[in-house]
C-alpha cells in the first residue's frame, strides 16, 4: 500500500494492518498506531514524538533515527528490528 505523502496527523489506525506499507514524507507524528501491524516498514528519520505504538507489531521495522525514549511500550513486538545500536 501506498499512502507517501499523506497528512495522517491524529490518525487513529488501531489494530491497522500496514505490513510493508510506504509511509515515504508521512507525517504520523500525532497518528494512533496501537495494536496496529507495522512489520517491515522503513521509520526511519521519522518524527514519532506524540505517536502511540502500544501493543504493535514492528517486527523486521527499519527504526534508524527514530527516537522512542520515553515511549509506552508495553506489549510490543520489537523483533528484527533496526534501529541505532542495535
Amino acid at each position: 500500500m501506498d499512502l507517501s505523502g499523506m497528512d495522517m496527523t491524529n490518525t487513529k489506525l488501531t489494530g491497522a494492518d500496514l505490513t510493508g506499507t510506504d509511509l515515504t514524507n508521512v507525517d504520523i507524528s500525532t497518528a494512533d498506531f496501537t495494536g496496529a501491524k507495522l512489520r517491515d516498514m522503513d521509520l526511519s528519520g521519522m518524527d514519532m514524538t506524540n505517536t502511540k505504538l502500544t501493543g504493535a507489531d514492528l517486527t523486521n521495522a527499519n527504526l534508524l533515527n527514530v527516537n522512542l525514549s520515553g515511549k509506552d511500550l508495553t506489549g510490543t513486538i520489537l523483533d528484527k528490528y533496526k534501529a541505532n545500536g542495535s
